[in-house]
């Protein structure tokens, strides 16, 4: 058998296209249907504990789905309301991720988790959960167990960013790239 990566159209996740800017304060991300699934209730735990060492940091969480209103609630029990933002599906992901510094993704499963490769083509460090397949790490992910609680998940977080800063970094995303992808299904059904 031969595997061939989900394609990406990377003209669309290129980071040179949007105008570089520079926060003083950390700029999260989590963009994931409402669900179980995508685990957003843990991902509030977390940040919230993130705040303690990154007081001014902000999260900015885009989806829809069943569990809005829970996420809502959440983000209002754990007086969140300054930090936390929640946008529309429809929101222009690649401009969001050009000023994100991060993309939190504890996910109780996932198939892939495109918005992991994607997010890494806007040269995001990603930290995702076990849960997320190996092929999805181009080498700019942060794997944290789900067995760990949510403090453990925010002190591997900040100790990360304590030693390495929010400096965005560049991956091979050759293999996901729509265009290679394309060929390669050339190669296989037409022989070229």
């Amino acid at each position: 058998f031969e595997v061939v990566n989900n394609a990406i159209n990377l003209d669309k996740f290129d980071i040179q296209k949007y105008p570089c800017q520079t926060n003083s304060e950390l700029s999260f991300l989590h963009v994931g249907r409402f669900t179980y699934q995508k685990n957003q209730l843990f991902l509030l735990d977390v940040f919230s504990k993130i705040l303690l060492k990154y007081p001014d940091s902000k999260l900015k969480i885009v989806g829809f789905g069943p569990d809005e209103e829970k996420i809502r609630n959440k983000v209002t029990e754990l007086n969140l309301s300054l930090n936390v933002e929640i946008l529309p599906h429809d929101t222009d992901i690649p401009k969001l991720m050009s000023i994100s510094d991060f993309l939190l993704f504890p996910s109780t499963y996932e198939g892939l988790g495109i918005v992991v490769v994607e997010s890494q083509a806007m040269h995001l460090h990603c930290f995702i959960s076990d849960a997320v397949p190996e092929e999805a790490n181009l080498g700019n992910c942060t794997y944290i167990s789900l067995k760990n609680n949510s403090e453990q998940w925010s002190e591997i977080i900040c100790e990360y960013i304590q030693n390495n800063g929010a400096i965005k970094k560049s991956v091979d995303m050759s293999s996901y790239d729509i265009k290679n992808v394309i060929k390669k299904y050339d190669e296989i059904y037409i022989g070229e």
